[in-house]
């Protein structure tokens, strides 16, 4: 009986927690905002309505609506100090920067560029293109690798421009 209710509180906080928004380790790059200078370290929360950005006393909010433009720049490995032997045998991880143009809550343009660990920014301008409106969510913004071995409905039209013969023609199950 314990066990049981030891599962059911621990799938009750999973679901909780999916309900929360998340937040990411940032670092303020360069950008035009008068609050943050190079450097500044923070939190990022995505949200379903807005990015802010805390770093210290400072809060930057980016709602969706007036994000205007956004970029995502190559992956960047921490620069190598130290031994050679070091920096062979030690794994850096890969960051990207992730530029963010909107306008803020008194109408002034702002622009800020934040280093994110590789695998957040992704998430981060996913977040970012859903909440724009430009891609739905649910869908990916890169093509699936076995769109070119197999022809299914949803890639039918990339196969010469014509459907597949099993999807223009199927019959439907009798029930």
């Amino acid at each position: 009986m314990r066990f049981l209710s030891s599962a059911a509180c621990l799938a009750l906080a999973l679901s909780c927690s999916r309900l929360m928004a998340a937040s990411v380790d940032a670092a303020y790059v360069v950008g035009n905002l008068k609050d943050l200078s190079a450097g500044n370290s923070g939190l990022l929360r995505v949200e379903s309505e807005e990015l802010t950005f805390r770093s210290g006393k400072v809060t930057i909010a980016a709602p969706y609506k007036k994000i205007t433009g956004y970029e995502m720049g190559p992956a960047v490995v921490g620069p190598a100090n130290g031994p050679v032997w070091k920096r062979l045998t030690t794994k850096r991880p890969a960051h990207r920067n992730l530029t963010i143009d909107f306008t803020d809550a008194r109408g002034e343009e702002q622009t800020m560029t934040l280093e994110l660990p590789e695998l957040a920014a992704s998430e981060v301008y996913d977040s970012i293109e859903i909440g724009t409106g430009h891609r739905r969510a649910g869908s990916t913004s890169q093509p699936w690798w076995g769109d070119n071995m197999w022809r299914t409905t949803r890639n039918n039209r990339d196969w010469n421009g014509s459907a597949p013969p099993s999807a223009a023609a199927s019959p439907k199950p009798a029930n």
